[in-house]
């Protein structure tokens, strides 16, 4: 019986005439069509992934033998064949699909190479060996992820390392036109043999996703600085001209669909985010494309992107030899996706919930970051600094005592409605809490007493508001990632039943750097569950700073979904966010062709992983 979950649409034999497919959906094999492919260009297959138990390299195994530095021959373990330029190419962005091995779908490769040249070499070989060694064409979008640790041993002069990122890949995988990525905490991607999936934290690591969605999907790589910002009184033109709302960089052909129904996937630097300014860009797209799934991650800033953290490719980019061009920093990238293809988000929280429902009564008038005193919602006379809730709740036991382990798991929530009269956990944004000083001190008031330090917060609090502790959990957060998994799957089941198109072809996992072994204990812990509940899909991701999704993504049991099997009748969402200490989980799907009515019995679909 073929494994239960959501699998990727794994090629069968070559097919005469039409080539066809199988995908395992809930546990019954489907054909789905592969939009004519040749009998010849049927035989080259994405690698068919199957569950497995995570590979775990340590530091020591990983730099032995030690990965050759640029410019050292590659060992036979990485091949690169022979035909593969030695400086970084120029690639035709107007290769023919006839000229490309049309492998539909995502594959990707993750190395814990110490060497960043090692690493890019061999999740670049793997990838292009997945796709038949026919390179890439220029409807393809690779998405890179580096590791900061790499600026540990380059030192401040790392950047250089990440000005060879855009170059080699370019040079290792012809043809690859558009780039899009970032420097991270930590790195997801596809093992060697694609046997299973591994997290690399806290050591080097390159995770690369290589997107072939074929004809009809169309990529618009755009930057935003701060100076491109419109006004707050932009109209939404404006806000869809700043995108790329005009022709496409990369037509493939297709149906043409509204501006709404595009996706984002967005990367933005500390800089940019703690200036206010991706919240200003956030609510512009949400304004210009109200219906269009925004996803993506903060990055990680290191040494290695002390000069520019963000990869962006553009079309000068092509047009120039310096590999600089396709790196910033203080600003937002990303890519506009068009056409036969949508995004699906998936946040897992974390965090639970401790104590009662608090009001904010005072910030500091200078910085209203600073949350200063605080009561219990209908209890005025419980007014107290925020710090003295704070300890009201380590002297009842439902916080830690310990203050390097409150900083490192206490946060706040603030109400996302002002106007809901009872809330829910759900019904709470996670914030991350900069400072809090626990020590005792007088009450509000004294006479001679020094005013009170506050609670620092990321972003800025309203008096009024409604808040509430949360403390990250393990099994909490474990969970929370089952439930959620449980309720995509529920979903995906009916939308197929229905007849709306169709399982994920890829997943990329967005995950707080603050989640995976710091989290649960163990290296590989969400990867796994991921395959599980969605046998077969490649998993690419990152561990990140804050993960950006829709509000309404982080509502309900354990997080909610976002796309379009949770698509609300008026076709629109609420705010995107930055959530933090959270994980989005973003499914990627084509929306071209029907799945065909499946039968699954309830065991199916609540049993997890089971067959």
């Amino acid at each position: 019986m073929a494994p239960s979950g959501i699998a990727a649409f794994v090629p069968a034999a070559p097919c005469v005439g039409a080539a066809a497919a199988v995908s395992t959906f809930h546990g019954a094999a489907i054909p789905v069509p592969l939009c004519g492919r040749s009998a010849a260009a049927s035989s080259v297959a994405l690698p068919r992934w199957r569950p497995a138990p995570c590979r775990i390299v340590t530091p020591m195994a990983a730099a032995s033998p030690s990965p050759p530095e640029e410019g050292d021959p590659l060992p036979a373990s990485m091949p690169i064949p022979d035909a593969f330029p030695a400086t970084p190419a120029v690639p035709d962005p107007v290769t023919s699909p006839a000229q490309v091995a049309r492998t539909q779908g995502m594959v990707t490769a993750v190395s814990a190479a110490t060497s960043l040249h090692a690493a890019l070499a061999d999740v670049a070989s793997r990838v292009l060996a997945s796709l038949g060694g026919g390179g890439c064409s220029a409807g393809d979008l690779a998405i890179v992820f580096v590791s900061s640790k790499y600026g540990e041993k380059m030192g401040r002069s790392g950047r250089q390392g990440l000005d060879t990122v855009v170059p080699k890949l370019r040079s290792f995988l012809p043809g690859l036109v558009h780039i899009i990525g970032t420097t991270a905490d930590g790195v997801v991607g596809a093992t060697e043999g694609g046997t299973g999936h591994e997290e690399v934290q806290e050591r080097p690591g390159v995770s690369l996703s290589l997107l072939r969605m074929g004809g009809g999907v169309r990529l618009t790589p755009f930057t935003v600085m701060i100076d491109d910002l419109p006004g707050l009184d932009a109209s939404a033109e404006r806000w869809q001209r700043l995108v790329g709302g005009g022709e496409p960089l990369s037509e493939m052909g297709g149906p043409e669909r509204p501006a709404g129904e595009d996706s984002f996937l967005l990367f933005a630097d500390p800089a940019f985010h703690g200036s206010g300014n991706l919240g200003r860009l956030l609510q512009g797209l949400d304004f210009g494309f109200p219906s269009a799934p925004k996803v993506g991650s903060l990055s990680s800033i290191g040494a290695l992107g002390a000069g520019g953290s963000l990869i962006c490719t553009l079309p000068r980019d092509i047009l120039t030899a310096s590999p600089v061009s396709a790196l910033h920093e203080s600003a937002a990238v990303g890519v506009r996706l068009s056409g036969d293809i949508t995004l699906d988000a998936v946040v897992a929280t974390s965090c639970k919930p401790v104590g009662p429902t608090f009001e904010v009564v005072a910030t500091n008038p200078n910085d209203p970051t600073v949350i200063t005193e605080m009561s219990r919602v209908g209890s005025p006379i419980s007014r107290l600094s925020a710090n003295g809730h704070v300890r009201s709740l380590i002297d009842y036991g439902a916080l830690p005592a310990d203050a390097k382990t409150l900083e490192q798991t206490l946060y706040l929530g603030v109400a996302a409605d002002e106007f809901v009269p009872e809330l829910a956990p759900s019904d709470f944004v996670i914030r991350r809490i900069v400072n809090v000083d626990v020590s005792p001190g007088p009450p509000p008031g004294t006479p001679g007493a020094p005013p009170p330090t506050g609670m620092a917060m990321v972003e800025a609090v309203r008096p009024g508001q409604r808040v509430r502790f949360f403390l990250r959990d393990r099994l909490y957060a474990a969970e929370a990632l089952d439930t959620i998994m449980r309720r995509y799957k529920r979903a995906a089941l009916a939308a197929s039943m229905a007849g709306v198109p169709n399982a994920p072809v890829g997943v990329l996992m967005l995950s707080s750097s603050r989640r995976g072994r710091g989290l649960f204990g163990e290296l590989c812990y969400e990867s796994r569950t991921l395959e599980q509940f969605a046998a077969g899909v490649p998993i690419g991701g990152l561990f990140g700073g804050g993960q950006l999704a829709p509000l309404d993504a982080s509502r309900g049991e354990g997080g909610s979904i976002w796309g379009l099997y949770g698509k609300p009748s008026s076709g629109q969402f609420g705010s995107t966010i930055v959530h933090n200490g959270s994980s989005v989980l973003v499914f990627v799907r084509r929306v071209g062709a029907v799945v065909p009515h499946v039968e699954a019995s309830e065991g199916s679909i609540d049993g997890g992983a089971s067959g």
